[in-house]
């Protein structure tokens, strides 16, 4: 999926005139992704998971692992 974003990104830039000022730049980055909607509401959805996960995993070490491993796999 990262694959596909750069590449589409950089085929895009690619055909942007040389010198681009910094702002213009930021522009095309940030419409580019904003027209990438499937791309970037995947990312969010992929933040919340892995950060999720990671705030239970340390929850479940503060805790002491009272929970078995396999039912805080589960429960995640």
């Amino acid at each position: 999926m990262l694959a596909d974003v750069a590449n589409g990104y950089l085929k895009k830039i690619d055909a942007v005139p040389v010198p681009m000022p910094m702002r213009e730049v930021n522009r095309f980055f940030f419409e580019f992704l904003a027209n990438s909607e499937p791309y970037v509401e995947q990312n969010i959805i992929n933040t919340f998971l892995t950060r999720s996960s990671i705030a239970m995993y340390r929850q479940w070490v503060a805790d002491g692992k009272e929970i078995p491993l396999e039912a805080m796999i589960e429960l995640s």
